[in-house]
């Protein structure tokens, strides 16, 4: 079996996951853009994003992409501070196509936030964001970093990959 991971990171916690599972799997890795134009050669496509409001970051990529990969064994590594099954399967089930999902195995990732790392965009909508939550858990939620990138989460992904080797 020959694979490819294909991932999107804009604060590293997603290209972290990415290369750890490159490390284990073997498969070749390229960030969105830097894929080779052709993935015939590919059996298992191990695709890696996080949540932007609300949105898979990869959601353009996928649905442009679908007819060239939908016949290949497809995982999807979705990142995010939250971290949970529940948000991953909203950010999905909201950003691709109905066709597409029966053939995508989601796998929810905990991610980092940093506050202090967040680019000006980001950083003002937290701060406008945070102004407008009446709930003061949900608030500081918001305005507080968090960093829960480790390799053992990764646990899940490599089992299913290993599974579809069989």
């Amino acid at each position: 079996m020959k694979g490819i991971i294909i991932y999107k990171s804009k604060y590293g916690a997603t290209r972290q996951y990415a290369k750890w599972l490159q490390e284990s799997t073997g498969f070749d890795i390229f960030e969105v853009g830097k894929e080779p134009e052709n993935l015939f050669g590919y059996d298992t496509i191990i695709l890696g994003c996080s949540i932007v409001a609300g949105s898979l970051t990869l959601k353009n990529w996928i649905n442009t992409n679908w007819r060239s990969i939908q016949d290949k064994t497809i995982a999807l590594m979705v990142t995010s501070a939250a971290g949970d099954m529940q948000t991953c399967e909203k950010a999905v089930t909201g950003s691709l196509f109905a066709d597409t999902l029966d053939k995508i195995h989601p796998f929810a990732l905990p991610g980092r936030y940093i506050v202090e790392k967040l680019d000006f965009f980001d950083g003002l909508l937290v701060k406008i964001g945070s102004k407008l939550i009446k709930d003061p858990v949900v608030k500081k939620g918001m305005v507080t970093s968090v960093d829960n990138v480790q390799r053992e989460h990764l646990h899940e992904i490599e089992k299913f990959i290993t599974m579809s080797k069989i």
